[in-house]
């Protein structure tokens, strides 16, 4: 298929809007633009669309627009199906969160319907408040299943490392993102930390380097072409920009690559130091590209510890088990074995996203947030035929993607994140 072929508009099936108090109505043919967002830092897809109602009857009688007519408040359910042009489907089922009016005249009426997942808006309601102990993936499951009372799939890398915690009346999307960042799925010491999101099948329960050692899902290429796409690729890309600004006192104030914990035992009253770098990860951690970053640094700035965390330990406070004699036979071991976790992770996710590129390609709803794709980005080059560069192509990540169809176009659109340079 060309591209221009695969930009033209795609097709919304259905966009039914079920009022609280009038009834049902679809709406698609006022829609002049459709929006479906995710991104592995929110824990809900959204959706916006835009739309413009007018009516008028051949006697110019006066009769009252479709938005009159729904009474929308905000919580109505609304069904919404639309394909992109390969044959990809979705349907899903949002609720209305706000309400823009864009502007209006005595013949029309335009405004914005900002949507989420039912989940978002029902959390502000829900509390955790039972005590949760042993796998911190399982009680993430149980979290979502029995105190938000999600139906929907999840899908979860499962940890290595348990956790003890009381609910103390926290929503639980709360406790979803504050646990991913104690989260560890292997190399116990060398590695930590999750992302919590959701995408059009379900909640993700994802560790960051499992994702990266995804194999790619998908391969695009920036040419000078208008509408052939090259051999070997799925799509091309139309436009990229890169993100390409260095702040490299920031890095260090983060410890992107050098952090030391302060550890306080209550217990003994002893301080410990936990110093861990970026070397520490090697053997854990596979680079997406050939080159990581920190071999293209300066290393008299990164031998020393660039950021100090100090945590108490959390020892004798909540020990697992069910009887008195179970508790105290572990009332002396910590809680969660942070020098082991924390410094790791905010490590991780600050390397995660050094490099970040952002492309547009012809709308494709069979990517999501969290796959791999290959993408390669033209050199810089006086030639007439610039041949893929090397540093910037490669592997990366997909950190957010906005499906955006309008009745002449179609296009997503993809921030895509990776840890290293090179293919």
């Amino acid at each position: 298929m060309g591209v221009n072929k695969a930009l033209s508009s795609a097709n919304i099936t259905k966009f039914l809007v079920f009022s609280n108090t009038a009834g049902k109505t679809d709406i698609r043919l006022l829609l002049t633009e459709m929006n479906y967002e995710e991104s592995v830092f929110d824990v809900s897809i959204r959706m916006s669309v835009t739309v413009v109602d007018a009516a008028a009857l051949p006697n110019f009688a006066p009769i009252s627009s479709t938005f009159d007519d729904l009474k929308l408040a905000g919580g109505e359910k609304v069904e919404v199906g639309f394909t992109d042009n390969y044959g990809n489907e979705y349907e899903l089922e949002m609720y209305i969160d706000t309400l823009d009016e864009l502007g209006n005249t005595t013949k029309t009426q335009t405004y914005r319907i900002s949507m989420v997942s039912m989940e978002y808006l029902m959390n502000e309601s829900k509390r955790v408040r039972k005590k949760y102990e042993g796998k911190i993936s399982d009680s993430l499951v149980k979290i979502l299943q029995e105190d938000l009372q999600t139906g929907k799939d999840i899908f979860v890398d499962e940890t290595i490392n348990n956790y003890s915690f009381l609910g103390v009346n926290k929503k639980p999307f709360y406790w979803c993102i504050s646990l991913a960042k104690k989260s560890v799925p292997f190399k116990k010491g060398q590695v930590a930390g999750y992302f919590f999101y959701e995408n059009y099948f379900g909640y993700q329960f994802k560790a960051l380097d499992e994702l990266f050692a995804q194999d790619p899902k998908f391969s695009c290429i920036y040419n000078e072409t208008t509408d052939r796409i090259p051999g070997g690729y799925d799509a091309k890309i139309l436009d990229y920009t890169f993100d390409n600004n260095i702040n490299f006192q920031n890095e260090l104030k983060l410890g992107t690559y050098n952090t030391e914990r302060f550890d306080f035992n209550p217990y003994d009253q002893r301080y410990k130091e936990n110093p861990f770098t970026f070397q520490e990860q090697e053997g854990a951690i596979v680079p997406v590209a050939k080159t990581r970053i920190t071999e293209r640094i300066n290393p008299i700035f990164i031998e020393s510890p660039s950021r100090f965390l100090d945590y108490p330990q959390d020892i004798g406070t909540l020990p697992p088990g069910s009887h008195l004699e179970e508790q105290l036979k572990k009332s002396k071991e910590p809680n969660l074995e942070l020098d082991d976790i924390a410094t790791q992770a905010a490590m991780r996710y600050q390397q995660a996203c050094t490099i970040q590129v952002t492309i547009t390609i012809a709308a494709n709803l069979g990517l999501n947030v969290g796959d791999i794709i290959f993408a390669d980005i033209p050199e810089v080059s006086s030639t007439f035929k610039p041949k893929p560069e090397n540093t910037n192509s490669g592997l990366y990540m997909i950190s957010e993607l906005c499906h955006k169809l309008t009745p002449r176009r179609s296009a997503t659109k993809l921030v895509l994140i990776r840890d290293s340079y090179d293919r």
